[in-house]
């Protein structure tokens, strides 16, 4: 049987090694976010905001309802 011989490789990565997150930009974490996902971020944080004065809102009016017409909660319309 022949014997084969290994064949070397030529790797796309410098050294023969992968690029990580920390050799390509070891100051990454220290960034500061761009000003679009700055906007984006100020834009969900007011969506949440009206998120949840619309919860509240809705809340609200749901309790309304009941005091003023119990027998909406049964689903039924007033006897009579």
């Amino acid at each position: 049987m022949a014997s084969v011989a290994a064949t070397p490789v030529n790797s796309p990565f410098p050294n023969g090694k992968a690029l990580s997150v920390h050799s390509m930009a070891p100051s990454l974490a220290t960034t500061t976010p761009g000003p679009d996902l700055t906007e984006v971020e100020e834009l969900l944080a007011t969506m949440k905001q009206t998120l949840g004065t619309l919860g509240a809102t809705f809340d609200t009016l749901g309790e309304q309802t009941a005091h003023r017409f119990p027998w909406s909660s049964n689903g039924c319309c007033p006897s009579g």
